[in-house]
Formats: structure tokens, sequence, C-alpha cells
């Protein structure tokens, strides 16, 4: 383990950087069962403190990871999903997927520009009719089909240009070729049965319930960038969320 576990020390938070490497470790069913090191070991091979090594701990029993034992340890569970979406922290799927070890790919992508409508336009604070981007692709970790997204631009923001050169993030394309930086992003998650085009973009049967989300990426001035419709995979990936008193 030690050769698998090094020392983080990117730009990111200690926590967040200490929960990804130790997901990174666990997320495999071959280590199922397997007891972790103590804390003390594991804080000196990550060069992280003991309180950032129990929150991301703590972080990982609540997402059913590891399940911690007192007196006997804290041993890794086995998980049937491939990927864990962490909602506290807006990141990419791109960077979701390369963090759970996985290849991230695109098996259908489509652009067209049409007329926005009225929620469209009230999502993206546009006059009624201004024309849009839309970018549909369908995701997949390691060759898995696990999400359906449609994205909603602004063309002044992606044109036709945008999505010939475009690949992978679109929150990493808008930042560094666009200069447009998202600095939040306002979601809503709703339980969704699969209708004929979302059960064939997946590959899942008729009417399986599935996670359906809304999403407005902001800038830090509060203007919206582009909204999103996102459909995935309950039985690839889970999504959790963190709450503190």
């Amino acid at each position: 383990m030690a050769d698998e576990l090094t020392s983080i020390n990117d730009g990111r938070s200690v926590v967040s950087r200490t929960y990804e490497a130790l997901l990174k470790y666990v997320n495999n069913p071959k280590r199922s069962g397997e007891k972790l090191p103590s804390e003390v070991e594991l804080s000196k091979q990550l060069k992280v403190s003991r309180t950032a090594l129990r929150d991301a701990l703590k972080k990982l029993e609540l997402e059913g990871y590891i399940s911690r034992k007192r007196k006997t340890g804290t041993f890794i569970n086995c998980s049937n999903y491939k990927l864990h979406g962490g909602l506290e922290k807006l990141r990419s799927i791109t960077e979701l997927i390369k963090t759970s070890g996985m290849r991230p790919g695109t098996i259908f992508s489509k652009y067209s520009i049409d007329n926005a409508d009225k929620t469209i336009s009230q999502k993206l604070d546009l006059a009624d009719s201004s024309k849009v981007s839309i970018i549909e692709r369908v995701r997949t970790a390691d060759d898995t089909p696990f999400c359906y997204e449609i994205s909603f631009v602004p063309i002044s923001y992606f044109n036709q240009e945008d999505y010939e050169t475009f690949s992978g993030s679109l929150l990493s394309y808008l930042s560094e070729k666009k200069g447009l930086v998202v600095d939040h992003a306002v979601t809503y998650l709703n339980p969704y049965s699969s209708d004929d085009l979302i059960s064939e973009k997946l590959s899942i049967k008729n009417n399986q319930l599935i996670m359906y989300i809304e999403q407005v990426h902001y800038s830090v001035d509060d203007e919206p960038i582009w909204y999103s419709r996102a459909f995935y995979r309950n039985d690839i990936i889970r999504f959790s969320l963190m709450r503190r008193l």
C-alpha cells in the first residue's frame, strides 16, 4: 500500500486531496475486506494531518466505501458503484472519472444551434428566442455509457468553431480557451424514469430509475455561463453530499 498511497501536494484543499487519494485506492472490488493501516501510518504516508485524514475517512465512511469498527480497525467495503460524485465541490465529469482511476470517453456527440425557449432563456438570463449552442454527449467510463448530457450555452460563448476543436471537459474548455471561469453552480437533483431516447443512449431498459440533474453554472459576478441537463445511470454512479451543523 505504501507504493500506491503517496504524498499529495497540489493546489486543492488538504481534505479534498486526501479523500481523492484514498478513494482511488479503496474503490477497487479486489480490495474488499482489506484492512487499512492505522491513522498514524496513513497520515505519514500521505503527509497530511490527522485532522484532515479523519475528515476524509469520515466522508468515505458516510459514502459506504469503508467501515470503521471500534478496537478492530478500518476496512474496505465492496462497492457495486464504479463512480462516486460528491456534490460539495464543483468539478467536471472528466475529472470525476479520472479521479476514480477510469478512462473518460464520449461515444456520441452532436452540436446544433437553436432559439432558446422560455425555460432556457430564464436559466441563462437571455432575451426570448436568443440563439444558443446545444451540445449533446454520451459520456463513458472505461467504455461504459453512464451519462447523457445536454448543455445549452449562449452562442457568444461557444459556437460551431469551438465545437470542432473542443473535447473532454466543457468546464475546462470555457475556462482555459474562452476565459469564462465558473465560480459556482445551482444544482437540482430529480429521480427520473428513462424513456426511449435516454434508454437507447445509456444502454438500459425503458422505465429504469435514473438520476436527472439540472445545473446552471455562474461566474463570480453571478452571471450564468451555461445550463445543463444530465441523466445518470444509478447502477454506475452514486452522488452524495456531506452536511454539517
